[in-house]
């Protein structure tokens, strides 16, 4: 096992801007081979990863443990039909999806050379997220929305007699208003009206 001087000498001969270029060939090249799906979905998420450095850091919560703890934070996106990684970042603890996404989802489409859909659980439900993904990088992002009384009647007036049932349950598409989205359409979302979910949705095919 190499001393911790040794990893920290290698860490410091590799610049994150070659470390990035090489995981975005790749990612090109499992697209080239066709490993990668055109035209699908992409997952993206983010993690907490408990790190033993000894190095100061500022703690996080880590989930799984429920407690704070030094910890790395980490995004990565993923092919959503063959499961393959295209892109990951390592961020310092504190690092919102606000902060990062842009930058994964710039990487991303480097690799794909294409617009895409962008699926994510709730951490991502920020119109203005949404909004400047769409405008600027040409990617759309489904993502669980939010619960409130408003949605909730929104909800309870849509006639499931009129959808057929499906593999999701009975599914509508409907329009609803969003916090700092101001395009047209506002907000477009598919709400499976029997099971909502915070976990990743698999988009219909």
């Amino acid at each position: 096992m190499p001393s911790p001087s040794t990893q920290y000498r290698f860490l410091q001969a590799v610049s994150c801007h070659r470390a990035l270029d090489f995981q975005s060939q790749l990612g090109k090249r499992l697209v080239a081979l066709g490993h990668i799906t055109s035209g699908q979905p992409v997952n993206v998420d983010a993690h907490n990863i408990k790190t033993y450095s000894r190095k100061a850091m500022k703690q996080s919560f880590i989930t799984q443990e429920a407690h704070h703890g030094k910890a790395i934070r980490t995004f990565y996106t993923q092919d959503q039909v063959s499961k393959k990684p295209l892109i990951a970042l390592a961020a310092y603890s504190g690092a919102t999806v606000s902060q990062i996404t842009r930058h994964v989802a710039t990487l991303t489409r480097t690799i794909l050379d294409r617009d895409f859909l962008l699926v994510a659980d709730k951490e991502w439900y920020c119109g203005q997220l949404i909004q400047d993904l769409h405008a600027q990088y040409g990617i759309d992002v489904l993502t669980p929305v939010k619960a409130s009384p408003k949605r909730q009647a929104e909800f309870e007036a849509v006639p499931l007699d009129h959808y057929d049932p499906t593999v999701w349950g009975q599914v509508a598409t409907l329009y609803t208003p969003m916090t700092h989205f101001t395009d047209r359409p506002v907000f477009k979302s598919l709400y499976s009206l029997h099971n909502l979910t915070s976990r990743h949705p698999q988009f219909p095919p």
